[in-house]
């Protein structure tokens, strides 16, 4: 005779459920999935790093590895944006988690710094999108004006994941009007200076190879302000010089466009969020009759 216990057991991770919480008529799916996005995902970390306050906070809580950091984030804005809505609400969690942690006590006065400051927390965010649609200007995909709107009100739902304080941009033009606002409270703190010279300035001898990458750099530096290239030291890069960036980027992210196909990027995509998410999720099947 069999019986059955009426408790569930743990399985090791949740199978996929749904399509997310953007989905496959997304804008977000249709700028994450291009090789473009990478171009402006490099200026974005430039472009936030210029918030003084939160660099200094950052270098005093953080240790290890800057490129294993970038690892994880790109992780998870790959399981926020392609994973269902379990998986990306899990890893956002985890985010959360790491932020809350991450506070500092200042040794002279007692007062706590915490990661989770409002403004520092939207900077970062609106900085990065800021970029990636510069990136779609330059590189692609092309976007309508509709489309850009689109994207920016996207924004919303990764911003409420992280807790990310309102109030929340709908159009191109709010998030321009927030980036020009906010440069008056940017600077280069020594973090962001070691940010820049790591991205701008990589370990590489061959001067052809150097050369090259310059030209890139150039592309990649197009997509900033003129106010935080001037802040970075590259302000007297010539138009010519940048025009001549963006150009010889153009070249390469069309040809990385054209192989694999856009429909199998995001499938790709798909896939590495639901198999390797940033966060997973516990799943619950019946337990089996046992004799």
């Amino acid at each position: 005779m069999s019986e059955t216990t009426g408790q569930a057991r743990p399985s090791k991770d949740a199978p996929r459920a749904d399509d997310g919480y953007f989905g496959p008529d997304s804008v977000m799916w249709k700028v994450y999935a291009d090789p473009g996005l990478q171009i402006g995902g490099i200026a974005g970390l430039l472009l936030q790093a210029l918030e003084p306050g939160m660099m200094t906070h950052f270098s005093r809580v953080t240790r290890g590895y800057q490129g294993a950091r970038e690892l994880e984030t790109a992780q998870y804005l790959n399981t926020s944006v392609f994973g269902d809505k379990a998986h990306a609400k899990a890893s956002a969690e985890r985010v959360d988690r790491m932020h809350e942690a991450a506070n500092w006590t200042d040794p002279r006065t007692g007062e706590v710094h915490r990661a989770k400051t409002g403004s520092w927390m939207r900077w970062t965010q609106y900085a990065l999108t800021y970029t990636q649609l510069r990136a779609t200007d330059e590189f692609g995909p092309e976007l309508t004006a509709e489309e850009q709107d689109r994207f920016v009100a996207e924004q919303q739902i990764a911003c409420e994941l992280l807790h990310v304080p309102g109030p929340y941009f709908q159009t191109r033009a709010e998030l321009e009007d927030y980036i020009d606002y906010e440069k008056d409270t940017k600077a280069l703190s020594l973090a962001a200076a070691e940010v820049g010279a790591a991205l701008r300035n990589p370990p590489i001898k061959n001067l052809l190879t150097k050369a090259i990458v310059v030209t890139f750099e150039n592309g990649m530096l197009s997509l900033l302000p003129d106010w935080a290239r001037s802040l970075y030291g590259v302000g007297d890069h010539s138009e010519k010089a940048l025009a001549k960036g963006v150009a010889a980027t153009r070249k390469i992210v069309e040809k990385a466009r054209k192989d694999p196909s856009t429909r199998k990027t995001i499938e790709d995509f798909v896939n590495e969020a639901t198999e390797h998410p940033f966060a997973k999720v516990r799943a619950h099947v019946s337990a089996q009759p046992t004799p």
